[in-house]
């Protein structure tokens, strides 16, 4: 009889053998931050999933606002260019065309900017992501004051006449914070030292190791180098880790993934710390066969995430140019006051440069939402989504694992 009940009594809890050791209480903890940092993206994703969710709510994570605010500055801009460059064809018609324009696009950056500062206070607080959310708050206050010069311009003409420079120097004043961030990103990708050009490489290098105990020892090495977490002058690994508190654990483990989606993004930061726990999982196992058919099975996440690290790439180097684009109208524009220099050409480039960089935010703010220059911003993991139930109930499963055992 002892003997049935010892075998029925292990189909039960068996599965629980996980939670025994400390190391796999890191990789359930692991888990539960992924899966509550998916539950809040696709929170805001279902409510993105319609038209009318997507394109005509005033949500700060709809996307309505800034396509209208990028393709109305756009008009705002190009009807000033084809102005300057063809004078002849000015008519009051024309004046007031752009004027509306102006209007319009003024109104909606004005929202631009409200949803700026809404989006930059979603990221205070976030562990590495300090900057991301100052340049969010900054670049609020200049869309207001770009917003309200491109409203003032239906009413008088002598701001756009008087002070060509006013526009191109505010929109060149949002880009210097802009291209500061961009370059923290960009910089390590033109050298092949960023996040993700290094993790790829260290993968690809265990995964084509054939020897077992070199391939463990890549895995931890990986482990070790890129999961360290930092909190002020303090630095975590997962060793280390282990000797905290299941709620310090738990802390910290959110702070990796914050940390994570200020280097790389929403989408990548996601991937990446899912790949992680497989690896941590695999580091930690004892077993070969265990340690082999998690690594074979990583090869589909590993070309998932690669994708990703390449559309983070592309998409930092595309708000570069816009950047890039922004500055240079900006110098431009002084060149109008060289005496018997062609004002109107000039000015043509400059609305035509500035017509091209919020083109770029045009296809960013369509294609890529979690990535744009004002993203949607997925709440943090944070101390109120600690799986506490879950964690008692692993307890009471270690505890009557180890009792059963006991008096086995």
């Amino acid at each position: 009889m002892s003997s049935i009940t010892s075998v029925s009594a292990q189909n039960v809890f068996m599965p629980n053998k996980t939670f025994v050791k400390e190391d796999d209480k890191v990789s359930f903890l692991m888990r539960k931050v992924v899966e509550v940092k998916n539950e809040k993206k696709q929170d805001i994703e279902k409510k993105r999933s319609t038209l009318s969710g997507r394109y005509l709510s005033l949500s700060p994570d709809s996307d309505g606002i800034l396509v209208f605010g990028d393709l109305f500055s756009m008009g705002f801009l190009g009807f000033q260019a084809v102005q300057n460059f063809f004078p002849s064809i000015i008519s009051s018609t024309l004046i007031k065309i752009t004027g509306i324009l102006g209007m319009i696009g003024g109104v909606i950056n004005v929202f631009v900017g409200i949803i700026c500062v809404v989006q930059g206070i979603k990221k205070v607080g976030k562990q590495g992501q300090g900057y991301n959310a100052a340049r969010l708050l900054i670049d609020g206050v200049l869309m207001i004051a770009i917003g309200g010069v491109m409203i003032f311009s239906l009413f008088s003409s002598v701001i756009v006449v008087t002070c060509p420079y006013l526009l191109p120097l505010l929109f060149a004043l949002l880009s210097v914070f802009i291209t500061f961030e961009v370059g923290k990103y960009v910089v390590p990708m033109f050298l092949g030292k960023d996040l993700g050009t290094r993790f790829m490489r260290e993968m690809r290098n265990m995964q084509q190791c054939t020897v077992l105990d070199q391939q463990e020892k890549k895995v931890s090495g990986i482990v070790e180098k890129f999961f360290s977490i930092k909190d002020g002058k303090d630095s975590y690994s997962i060793n280390t880790l282990q000797n905290e508190t299941d709620q310090r654990m738990w802390e910290l483990l959110c702070k990796k993934m914050d940390q994570l989606e200020g280097e790389i993004g929403t989408e990548a930061a996601i991937a990446l710390y899912n790949l992680m726990l497989q690896l941590v999982k695999a580091s930690t196992t004892t077993d070969d066969g265990e340690f082999g058919s998690i690594i074979n099975n990583l090869v589909e996440e590993r070309d998932k995430l690669d994708s990703l690290f390449t559309k983070w790439r592309w998409i930092q180097y595309t708000r570069f140019a816009q950047q890039v684009l922004y500055i240079v109208a900006s110098v431009a524009s002084w060149a109008t006051f060289i005496r018997g220099w062609p004002v109107d050409i000039i000015n043509g480039c400059v609305n035509f440069f500035m017509t091209l960089a919020n083109f770029i935010p045009l296809v960013l703010d369509i294609t890529c939402p979690f990535e744009r220059n004002v993203p949607v911003v997925v709440g943090k993991v944070t101390a109120n989504d600690y799986p506490e139930e879950a964690i008692r109930a692993m307890q009471k499963a270690s505890q009557l694992q180890a009792d059963i055992v006991a008096a086995a």
